[in-house]
């Protein structure tokens, strides 16, 4: 997608627009047909605009992704949290840091955000009512990445090849070092592809993760390979 930023929000929701699911339901009391999409808009929107106004827009490979799966859908944006905070930090009510303070400034006075510093916590409450499962957002040295859930169970997840041969590597209890991951596969893909692949094992029920930070670590739960 290319253009300013008013231009990458739209383009970004007409994709989603495109490619998620519209559930309809007929209620009881009416006998209508009501349509909802899977995921609601109001979120896929605000996770949207944080990945543009917080986007590092320095680098060379700097850039915005939206992945779109069965079960989820992923909104990625190059560049760091700000120094000393967590993925955590953007679940509680937190200061405004932003990235680019001119450019969202002027998405506030276009009215494309209410609050500097709201955006995530909207996104939580969104989720919360619209019964969903409780957003999730993960960092690393390329950047942050928001993941909806749709509420589909996540054991039905398609695994790739990389995850069914580390399974049948792993042995119930057994501990693996993302570190020592990255290294073993470091030639097939990209480390954010990598660590997609860990926390897609952990979210199906096959990994357990320990720690933070470097001392992280993963562990081979009891749950049965797919």
């Amino acid at each position: 997608m290319d253009g300013h930023a008013f231009d990458l929000l739209d383009s970004a929701m007409q994709f989603l627009e495109d490619h998620v699911k519209v559930i309809s339901e007929v209620t009881s009391s009416s006998m209508e047909r009501k349509k909802a999409s899977e995921y609601p808009m109001v979120a896929l929107r605000e996770g949207i605009m944080n990945a543009i106004a917080h986007r590092d827009y320095a680098g060379f490979d700097s850039g915005m992704a939206i992945s779109v799966y069965p079960e989820r859908i992923e909104i990625w944006n190059s560049g760091r949290l700000p120094e000393g905070w967590t993925p955590s930090r953007l679940s509680r009510p937190h200061p405004s840091m932003p990235r680019n303070p001119d450019l969202c400034q002027v998405l506030f006075l276009r009215g494309l955000v209410e609050r500097i510093g709201s955006g995530t916590l909207r996104i939580l409450e969104v989720c919360r009512s619209s019964k969903l499962p409780k957003p999730r957002w993960s960092s690393d040295i390329t950047g942050v990445t928001l993941t909806l859930f749709n509420g589909k169970p996540l054991s039905t997840l398609n695994l790739n090849q990389r995850q069914i041969e580390l399974l049948n590597a792993l042995e119930t209890g057994q501990k693996l070092k993302p570190r020592d991951y990255y290294s073993q596969r470091g030639g097939e893909a990209s480390q954010r592809h990598l660590q997609r692949d860990l926390s897609e094992l952990m979210a199906g029920g096959w990994l357990e993760k320990k720690g933070k930070g470097p001392s992280t670590t993963y562990i081979r739960t009891n749950a049965p390979k797919p």
